[in-house]
């Protein structure tokens, strides 16, 4: 191997271990926002609700979320509100349980059959009640040690060679 070649594998290498830092930190980031975020059950993975005609449906995919232990019924009730915030959209549900950071109960005005308003107070969960956590944190091992297998590996690989 010439000294230009091994200048060229170690630039290379650097600039891929850089990388797989920069790929592995983000993961671990988002691993812990999953933990810390407390789950109101409104969005687990995507939003637990549906646009019917207008109008903001609860419709959960997970059975035992926090919101359907509050006592919302699925497929029935319209939310109105989330913590004071107006909700018109599905967007905005979204927006409304990201800016939920305390585990203190959470109102959600809703009217239910379309008769009767209510609030109901649901009181948000740890991450680490369900398994997600779990499926969560094997795909960002699974995400640092790939990224770190890659560039042991692969850094003469000639798909690497626009570096």
């Amino acid at each position: 191997m010439s000294i230009k070649r091994l200048v060229r594998f170690k630039h290379r290498f650097l600039f891929l271990f850089a990388l797989a830092s920069v790929l592995t930190l983000i993961s671990g980031v988002y691993f812990i926002r999953f933990l810390a975020k407390p789950n109101t059950g409104l969005v687990v993975n995507y939003p637990e609700v549906i646009n019917l005609e207008g109008k903001i449906i609860f419709s959960p995919k997970t059975p035992f979320s926090p919101a359907v232990a509050s006592g919302m019924k699925a497929n029935t009730d319209q939310i109105i509100s989330i913590n004071g915030q107006v909700v018109k959209t599905i967007r905005d549900v979204v927006e409304a349980d990201a800016s939920i950071w305390r585990f203190d109960p959470i109102p959600v005005e809703i009217v239910r059959n379309n008769v009767l308003e209510q609030t109901i107070l649901i009181t948000p969960a740890v991450t680490l009640t369900r398994l997600d956590w779990v499926f969560a944190l094997i795909f960002c091992i699974a995400l640092a040690f790939t990224s770190f297998y890659l560039i042991i590996h692969l850094p003469e690989d000639t798909a690497s060679n626009f570096i």
